[in-house]
């Protein structure tokens, strides 16, 4: 059964930053930020996301200015339909994004995509 859902609603994305406010603006620099978003889908099943892209320049906004975080401490990826980011490489840059990553830094990843249920699991879908 699936069922299409957003990611993290504003509200609770919101809730989540505040969460993390105090030590993210404690140590700007040692927390980093993956920003993923799909936008179009191959299968017919999800509708295009046109929030996508606002999603992530708010995200990325709110990080910065709200968190303190170092605007070269976050990545956004964005992939579409019209292969802006291909599912190859979206799965590189997420791959890149952990190794980086030294064990003292805080990692924050958000995902704007539609969401499902599949066998009793939620997933979320990038192509």
């Amino acid at each position: 059964m699936f069922c299409r859902c957003r990611s993290l609603s504003l509200i609770a994305l919101s809730l989540l930053l505040w969460t993390l406010a105090v030590p993210v603006a404690a140590e700007p620099g040692k927390t980093k930020a993956l920003l993923i978003g799909v936008q179009d889908f191959v299968s017919p099943s999800f509708a295009p996301l046109g929030s996508v892209p606002t999603d992530l320049e708010l995200m990325r906004s709110t990080l910065v200015t709200s968190c303190s975080l170092d605007p070269g401490n976050v990545v956004s990826v964005m992939s579409t339909r019209q292969g802006v980011v291909g599912k190859a490489s979206l799965v590189a840059t997420i791959e890149k994004f952990f190794k980086d990553a030294s064990p003292d830094d805080a990692l924050v990843v958000y995902i704007s995509s539609h969401g499902i249920v599949y066998e009793g699991e939620y997933q979320i879908a990038i192509t």
